[in-house]
């Protein structure tokens, strides 16, 4: 198991990376768009899976929810109104 969350971690670091340095090209290609609208999906179904697995009985559960949730947001609205 962590040897898996270790590989994540690192493709995190991967997608903040080109996040931050390659906007323009997320936000005016194809593949970028295709590119934050996976990222968006990676994180939308990281919100349903906190809400299945951890069912939202301690605060921390809902705390990650609305991080997950967010994450969601902040690549989902960019790929669907970017331009």
């Amino acid at each position: 198991m962590q040897v898996v969350n270790l590989s994540l971690t690192i493709v995190f670091v991967i997608f903040a990376y080109i996040s931050l340095t390659h906007t323009n090209e997320l936000l005016s290609t194809q593949l970028g768009k295709s590119l934050l609208f996976s990222i968006a999906l990676l994180w939308l179904a990281r919100t349903a899976m906190q809400a299945v697995f951890y069912k939202l009985k301690h605060w921390s559960s809902v705390a990650f929810l609305a991080y997950f949730f967010a994450g969601g947001l902040l690549y989902g609205i960019p790929a669907i109104y970017g331009t």
